[in-house]
């Protein structure tokens, strides 16, 4: 089991927990508003807003997402920390992922991560995919060990536990503020929420 899926696992349980035992504790505000499932955190009530957000590499609202990302949590500056995980759906080209797990492996997954984000994959095309990410694998000097990961069963087990991950989702892409609320990637309805959240954002 990955640190990922066991980080997943305890933040749900986190939220079942939350949404068993109600707003007892919040009544001093009125809850957050929006659309998410967990429990609604107290408005104004948290100084940091610890956002881990789940994206696929192939899939466009991800793309759409990452590429906003910066630009969206501007407005509030210090106050907001942001993790990105990285996941694989049933039938989705595990390519990418495969180059991010051996990049992440050589010390370089953040770097490969942000260029497969910002890469155009045709999630109907696995073909054009698998071609795209050989490219860059070639790049990124590890074209080699992505060739041999096709049949590797120690990648095969990494890649099934981050398949397990995605079972746990509810969105696309999906966002956990501080463990609680899990809400989909509209930076819209995201704002409020964790502006509402916040104490300050000044």
């Amino acid at each position: 089991m990955t640190t990922m899926t066991t980080n997943l696992r305890s933040t749900l349980f986190t939220l079942t927990l939350a949404a068993a035992a109600g707003l007892a504790g919040c009544h001093r505000a009125p809850p957050v508003t929006g659309d998410f499932t967990g429990i609604a955190l107290p408005q104004h009530s948290i100084h940091i807003a610890h956002l881990d957000v789940y994206l696929h590499f192939t899939w466009q609202p991800s793309h759409a997402w990452y590429a906003h990302e910066t630009e969206w949590a501007m407005p509030f500056g210090r106050h907001i920390e942001i993790k990105h995980h990285f996941v694989l759906a049933p039938g989705e080209s595990d390519a990418p992922m495969r180059l991010y797990l051996l990049a992440k492996a050589a010390g370089k997954g953040d770097e490969v991560a942000d260029t497969l984000m910002r890469s155009p994959f045709a999630a109907s095309d696995p073909d054009e995919t698998l071609v795209a990410t050989a490219y860059l694998a070639s790049r990124f000097g590890l074209r080699k060990e992505f060739d041999d990961s096709t049949d590797d069963p120690a990648m095969r087990e990494q890649l099934a536990a981050v398949g397990q991950t995605q079972q746990q989702l509810q969105f696309e892409p999906t966002l956990i503020l501080n463990k609680q609320m899990m809400f989909a990637g509209d930076a819209k309805n995201a704002s409020e929420i964790v502006a509402s959240a916040l104490t300050s954002t000044r």
